[in-house]
């Protein structure tokens, strides 16, 4: 046992050496060439032309064609650099920054080195040069410029050649959240409760009550609901019906399927519409932060400031792509930041790998406001690398852009890139974003003790909660992300367009034209049993009374129903039951029948209307056939008093008397028999003789006759009769 314990101890020392060794392996080498950038005619490039030769025959392979080689490279040493140099001290040993990481891993692949052979620039503005001219000046002067430029079409144009890009670069808008001021929250503001919809779904809601309010009167119609109103009366009910049920406060009072279908479409669109209003218009009354514009073309309109890296390309894009922009030009860096900070500006544009690290430091982001805006969108998509000169002939230094490629995408490809920019972040950060809580202040011998502000964070309630949250949020451990924290933005509520509320309305809408179908297709049919109702009523006028009453004790009996009955036009025969000879008296009985039946046939329909179900075809057949045998023997009667309606006109053509004066063809004349207990008194049988014409208004002439002087014949057809 003492043995194996004794390997493992060596084994852990020599591997702890070995990441020693690895991690430190230089001493603060200090630049070999001190050249005054911007110095013309002066040049430590290096022929390479021999080494391209030996890769072109095959000699070498292409990542060893630089092996013994010390390149001749420039880095740039300012603020927002990623390498740490000092004058009088040279490389930092512990941390020497990100590109001279980068620069030692390709130099181990490549087998070349760099660090006895380097040169220094710092900020352009120290040497009256702009960033570009300091990029063609370091290009023309030396093997390799190993700092982060960005990869532009008019660089490229100029004849820069970049490396394999290992930064991204990509152009971001960026502002700090700010919660509004009390005192804009305490501003008036009368249109506040009109901020959850706009304009155009306030407009198609007053369109969509109204229309309610229409449909819903075109329902009333079908189902006959008028009542007496009058059609202002009318309309403006159900106008203000529709507003008070938008509010959710129900009034309509359906009676049919299709009113029923439509009251029900509209409440639950009210529902669904003060529903949303109410949440949105919480969400909008109370405090939060303020969003502003979320595209760069939304903060040119507005006319918001930029705050931007004078003499970088994203400063040269925003100056020549919009020129209506309000740029605010920063000597450097942390001035562009110190910017956002004080107000100079509302807006940074600045690139991707930049925030991520400036995000974790408190100089730059002391309150952990800061925040990409809208969802974040890059403004350009663009990458930053290493450039070398466009020289394929006289030095061929072209070809140390090929061989860094290759040595560069193996880096990329097998994670080495990644870590180191993790390792960067890491120890750039000064502030941790997911524990920051406004008003914890750390004591200032602290501030850059990342452990002490920790432990600090940790004793205080709400930050214990939080890391709470964080541990529920990794449980799984192995998710997408690897069970990495799920950062959990805030809802922000925002005024709703009509896009995003289309499918309220159009289902309100679809529902109505249904209950307008439906209220159709009842009309419709109503009006086809009416139509057969009217058939059954004409043939009960035919039928008379006792019919009637046979029908309807039938109907009662069955219980079944036809809807509504209505009587059109004259009734065909007017049956009436006679039991006197007078001609007068018969015509008066006969229309009095006539109203009778009328009336019975109205009593009918009333009685028709008030039952709900159709009568079997069974009992409607017999009823038939009962109808059938009345009216046959009906027309036995209208045959009998027809013979005494022609016996009558006899009497009356053969017992007229003429009256001195009077036309007698004007003559009416009705006759008026007496019959006794004994049978007919002769003596007593008269005929009158009616002369209207030349007589007074009112009055009568009547001339008295016996009945045998007038014809005997007729005489004796009347005693028979």
């Amino acid at each position: 046992m003492g043995k194996y314990k004794t390997m493992w101890v060596l084994c852990l020392l020599l591997s702890l050496g070995l990441h020693s060794i690895r991690a430190y392996p230089y001493n603060g080498e200090t630049a070999l060439f001190t050249t005054i950038p911007g110095t013309p005619d002066v040049s430590h490039r290096q022929n390479v032309c021999d080494r391209f030769e030996d890769f072109y025959f095959g000699k070498v392979e292409l990542r060893h064609a630089l092996e013994g080689l010390d390149l001749n490279v420039i880095l740039g040493s300012y603020d927002g650099a990623y390498f740490l140099y000092d004058p009088e001290l040279g490389i930092d040993k512990n941390e020497p920054g990100l590109i001279a990481v980068l620069l030692d891993e390709l130099g181990r692949r490549g087998g070349f080195t760099w660090r006895n052979s380097f040169g220094v620039y710092t900020d352009p503005i120290n040497y009256n040069m702009t960033w570009d001219e300091m990029l063609h000046w370091s290009m023309d002067s030396y093997d390799l410029v190993a700092d982060w430029w960005i990869n532009s079409r008019e660089r490229m144009h100029d004849g820069v050649v970049f490396v394999e890009e290992f930064l991204d670069s990509s152009y971001i808008l960026a502002t700090r959240d700010v919660l509004q001021s009390s005192q804009e929250r305490t501003i008036s503001h009368f249109f506040n409760w009109l901020k959850p919809f706009d304009a155009s779904v306030w407009m198609m809601t007053l369109i969509t009550i109204f229309l309610s309010g229409f449909i819903y009167q075109i329902l009333e119609w079908y189902a006959e609901e008028r009542d007496d109103r009058s059609m202002w009366e009318w309309w403006s009910e159900n106008a203000y019906l529709s507003f008070i049920n938008f509010t959710q406060a129900y009034e309509y009072q359906p009676k049919t399927l299709a009113s029923r279908i439509f009251g029900v479409s509209m409440a639950v669109w009210a529902l669904v519409m003060t529903a949303t209003y109410t949440a949105n218009l919480a969400s909008l009354l109370v405090d939060r932060k303020f969003q502003g514009p979320a595209t760069i073309e939304e903060i040119v309109v507005y006319q918001n400031k930029i705050c931007t890296w004078e003499g970088t390309a994203s400063d040269t894009y925003v100056r020549d792509t919009y020129k209506k922009a309000i740029r605010v030009p920063k000597v450097t860096e942390p001035e562009m930041y110190e910017g956002l900070l004080n107000g100079d500006c509302q807006f940074i544009l600045t690139n991707m790998a930049s925030f991520k690290k400036n995000k974790a430091m408190r100089e730059y982001n002391p309150r952990c406001d800061m925040r990409l805006v809208g969802d974040g969108d890059k403004v350009v998509q663009v990458g930053s690398g290493f450039v070398v000169s466009a020289d394929s002939g006289t030095l061929c230094t072209g070809f140390i852009r090929d061989v860094l490629n290759l040595l560069m995408r193996d880096i990329i490809e097998d994670g080495f890139l990644d870590r180191i920019w993790e390792d960067e972040y890491r120890r750039t950060q000064t502030i941790d974003c997911l524990t920051y809580r406004p008003g914890l202040d750390l004591p200032n011998d602290d501030a850059d003790d990342m452990d002490a502000r920790t432990r600090q964070l940790l004793k205080d309630p709400y930050i214990r909660s939080l890391q709470g949250l964080r541990r529920g949020l990794k449980a799984g451990g192995k998710g997408a992300a690897g069970g990495a924290v799920a950062e959990v933005a805030p809802a922000v509520s925002q005024t709703l367009t009509i896009e995003q509320m289309i499918g309220t309305f159009v289902c309100h809408w679809g529902l109505m034209v249904i209950a307008l179908v439906v209220a159709q297709a009842n009309r419709m049919y109503n009006r086809y049993l009416r139509r057969k109702a009217e058939e059954a009523a004409i043939l009960l006028i035919d039928m008379g009374e006792e019919a009637a009453h046979a029908i309807m004790d039938t109907i009662s009996h069955v219980g079944g129903s036809v809807c509504a009955l209505s009587v059109r036009g004259t009734s065909r025969s007017r049956i009436g039951k006679q039991s006197s000879f007078g001609t007068g008296n018969m015509l008066d009985e006969s229309q009095s029948e006539d109203d009778k039946i009328r009336n019975m046939i109205v009593d009918i329909k009333g009685e028709i209307d008030t039952q709900s179900e159709v009568a079997t075809q069974n009992e409607m057949a017999t009823m038939r056939s009962e109808m059938q045998e009345l009216r046959r023997q009906n027309e036995s009667t209208v045959s009998e008093l027809q013979g005494l309606r022609s016996l009558i006109e006899d009497l009356v053509d053969m017992c007229t008397v003429p009256v001195d004066g009077v036309n007698e063809s004007s003559a009416t004349i009705h006759v008026r028999t007496q019959v006794g207990r004994e049978g007919m008194d002769e003596s007593n049988a008269t005929v009158s003789s009616i002369l209207p014409g030349e007589l007074p208004v009112n009055e009568t002439v009547h001339v008295q006759v016996p009945l045998e002087e007038c014809n005997p014949n007729i005489y004796e057809k009347a005693r028979a009769c």
